[in-house]
């Protein structure tokens, strides 16, 4: 269980894919090794395909998991945290909580939810994190 957003999606746009390649590798047995079977064939590719299942579905469900069960306050306990918002505007949320709605009461049609919503248990919510696509890919060097 995730206990703690904080930092969530740095550390995710910080996952090392080529350390999770190169930990798999382990997995690779050369055709001509002495302790090489028919059965451990595909045990490479199996690795990858459970290590990328636990980040994709696993962490998703996890993630849902925990944003669902966080508690939004209500107007009461934080008023004077409360900013001064026009209700019947629209929003954009990033969030997946109705904060919009229990804190400000913003009308729920009134609020789209552009990576789904915490309230609905069907919603499909989508993970989003940074990506410095200049990171994955090494500088290329002249050859001389």
């Amino acid at each position: 269980m995730l206990s703690s957003g904080r930092n969530f999606e740095a550390r995710l746009a910080d996952l090392d894919a080529a350390a999770l390649a190169e930990n798999a590798s382990s997995f690779l047995t050369p055709y001509g090794a002495d302790d090489w079977k028919d059965s451990a064939h595909h045990d490479y590719q199996f690795e990858l395909d459970r290590l990328v299942e636990g980040l994709s579905q696993g962490l998703k469900a996890q993630f849902a998991t925990w944003i669902r069960q966080l508690e939004v306050p209500d107007p009461v306990t934080i008023p004077s945290r409360l900013l001064r918002l026009d209700a019947s505007a629209t929003f954009l949320n990033f969030n997946y909580t109705c904060s919009l709605q229990a804190l400000y009461g913003v009308a729920p049609s009134q609020v789209l939810h552009i990576h789904g919503s915490a309230d609905d248990v069907d919603s499909d919510l989508i993970l989003g994190h940074g990506w410095n696509p200049r990171k994955e890919v090494p500088p290329t060097t002249a050859l001389t």
